[in-house]
C-alpha cells in the first residue's frame, strides 16, 4: 500500500525521426501503446507537436515527464519547461532511442527503453512522487545574443570539432558510420599534411573572458564548457582531479595542428598542462567566436557568435534500474 503525498503521473513523448525510434519501434514494435493509455502519449517531431503536447501535458497535471528520443530530443524538452510548468518542473524519464544517448549513459542506466519503461511504472504503483529514485544533473546556462531565451545545456562546442557536428547533421538519418567518422576526424587529419586538413584544423578569431580574466589570445582551435567529465565517444580532455561543484567545465585551446599532433595522447586525457591550453573549473565563460557552436546535438550555424555562460539549474531525472528488482 503506497504511503499518503502526491500520486506521479508520467506523460511520455515519443520522437519518431530519433534514430533508434526510427530504425527499431516505430514500424514494428510501438511498444509503449501497449503500457500506457493514449492521453498519456503524444508523438511529436516537430517543434509545433512538442508545444502542443508539453501543454497538455501541464494541463493533465503530468509530474513525471518522459522522453523515447535521443540527446536532441531531451535538449528540446528541457528547454521548454520553464515556458509551460513555470518553476515547478516535472521529473524527467530518460528512454533511450537516439543515437549518441550521452546524457542518459551519465545516469548510469540500462539501454533498453522498453525494459526501463516497465520498471517505471511498477514504481508508479507502488511509490508516491518523492519517493521515486532520483539523480540530479547540473546543466549549463547558455546565453546568446541572437536568441531571445537562454539555452540550458550539457555540454557545448565550437572550433574544429564544431567543423566535424556541422557535417554529421548534413546527414538527415545519421548512424554510427556518420558518428565514428565525425569522432575520428579530428585525429585522423590531425595527421595529414592536406589542404582540407590544414582547413579543418584552422584557428578561429575569438575572444575569451574566463571569470573575469581575458585569455591573451586572438585565435582558437577549440572550446568546450561542460558539466560532464566524460564526453561523447572516447574523449575525456578535462583534468582528472578538478571537481566541478560550484562551476563547471572549460576546456580552450589555441594550439596549431603541428602543435595539437605533438601533444595529442596528452590533450585526450587531460594531462597536458602547457602554453595555448587552459583546462579546469570556472564559473563564468564569455565568448565571442567567428563561427557557430553545438549544445547537447543541437547546431547553431552562426557566422560569428556572442556568448556568455555560467551554471544553470538541476534537472532531476528518475532512475528506474536502481529499484529493479
Amino acid at each position: 500500500m503506497k504511503a499518503p503525498g502526491a500520486e506521479p503521473r508520467l506523460g511520455l513523448i515519443v520522437n519518431p525521426r530519433a534514430r533508434a525510434v526510427r530504425r527499431r519501434y516505430w514500424r514494428k514494435d510501438r511498444f509503449w501503446e501497449s503500457l500506457l493509455p493514449p492521453e498519456r502519449v503524444r508523438v511529436a517531431g516537430s517543434e509545433e507537436e512538442l508545444g502542443e503536447a508539453l501543454r497538455d501535458f501541464h494541463r493533465q497535471g503530468i509530474n513525471v515527464l518522459g522522453t523515447l528520443g535521443g540527446d536532441g530530443t531531451m535538449s528540446r524538452v528541457y528547454n521548454r519547461l520553464e515556458r509551460y510548468w513555470g518553476k515547478e518542473w516535472p521529473i524527467l524519464l530518460a528512454l533511450p532511442a537516439g543515437t549518441m544517448n550521452v546524457v542518459h549513459k551519465s545516469l548510469g542506466l540500462g539501454a533498453d527503453p522498453r525494459r526501463l519503461l516497465v520498471q517505471y511504472l511498477k514504481m508508479e504503483k507502488q511509490l508516491q512522487l518523492e519517493q521515486l529514485p532520483l539523480r540530479r544533473l547540473r546543466v549549463l546556462k547558455v546565453s546568446d545574443r541572437h536568441l531571445d531565451a537562454d539555452i540550458l545545456a550539457f555540454s557545448l562546442v565550437t572550433g574544429f570539432v564544431f567543423r566535424s557536428l556541422e557535417e554529421y547533421y548534413q546527414n538527415p538519418a545519421p548512424g554510427w558510420f556518420d558518428i565514428l567518422r565525425a569522432g575520428l576526424m579530428p585525429l585522423l587529419w590531425v595527421w595529414s599534411p592536406s589542404r582540407r586538413a590544414r582547413e579543418y584544423f584552422r584557428p578561429v578569431p575569438a575572444r575569451l573572458v574566463i571569470d573575469g580574466k581575458p585569455l591573451d589570445w586572438k585565435e582558437v582551435s577549440l572550446v568546450v564548457a561542460s558539466t560532464r567529465k566524460q564526453l561523447a565517444l572516447w574523449y575525456s580532455p578535462f583534468p582528472p582531479q578538478v571537481a566541478q561543484e560550484d562551476g563547471f567545465l572549460c576546456l580552450a585551446n589555441s594550439m596549431s595542428r603541428g602543435q595539437l599532433l605533438s601533444h595529442l595522447p596528452a590533450l585526450l586525457t587531460g594531462r597536458y598542462q602547457g602554453p595555448g591550453h587552459f583546462a579546469g573549473k570556472v564559473r563564468r565563460l564569455e565568448l565571442e567566436i567567428a563561427i557557430g557552436y553545438s549544445v547537447d546535438g543541437e547546431v547553431f550555424h552562426h557566422q560569428e557568435a556572442r556568448l556568455s555562460l555560467e551554471s544553470g539549474p538541476e534537472l532531476r531525472f528518475v532512475c528506474p534500474a536502481e529499484s529493479a528488482g
